[in-house]
C-alpha cells in the first residue's frame, strides 16, 4: 500500500513456510508490518501474530492491518506526518462470525 509521500506500507506473515511460524527457514522472529521509504525498511508493527491485508484512510492518516490467523480481527493506526505508526487498537473484530474465511488483503 502506497502512501502519498511515496512510502510502502506491506505485511510479512510467515503464510508460504512449510512449517509456518516453526519452520528452520523463517529469518524474523516475529511477523510484521513494514514501511519503506526513502531507501531505508523498518518494521513499524511487530506485535501481530499473522499480519495479512492492509489499506489506508484517503488522507493517509490512518492504517487499517488485518489479522488472519488464530484472533481474527482489523486493528487501526494513527500515521503521523512523518510516517511513524502509533496507538494500535482493535477497530473490529471477526471471530462471532459464522462465515467462512478470515480477514484478508
Amino acid at each position: 500500500m502506497f502512501r502519498s509521500d511515496g512510502s510502502l506500507y506491506f505485511t510479512d506473515p510467515a503464510f508460504g513456510l512449510p512449517k509456518s511460524e516453526g519452520d528452520p527457514a523463517k529469518e524474523i522472529k516475529f511477523n510484521g508490518v513494514y514501511r519503506y521509504a526513502d531507501g531505508k525498511l523498518e518494521a513499524v508493527i511487530k506485535d501481530l501474530p499473522s499480519p495479512n491485508g492492509i489499506a489506508l484512510s484517503p488522507d493517509g492518516k490512518i492504517l487499517y492491518v488485518s489479522n488472519t490467523q488464530k484472533e481474527m480481527y482489523w486493528k487501526r493506526y494513527d500515521v503521523a506526518q512523518d510516517g511513524s505508526i502509533s496507538g494500535g487498537r482493535k477497530f473490529a473484530d471477526a471471530r462471532p462470525s459464522k462465515d467462512s474465511g478470515v480477514p484478508d488483503g
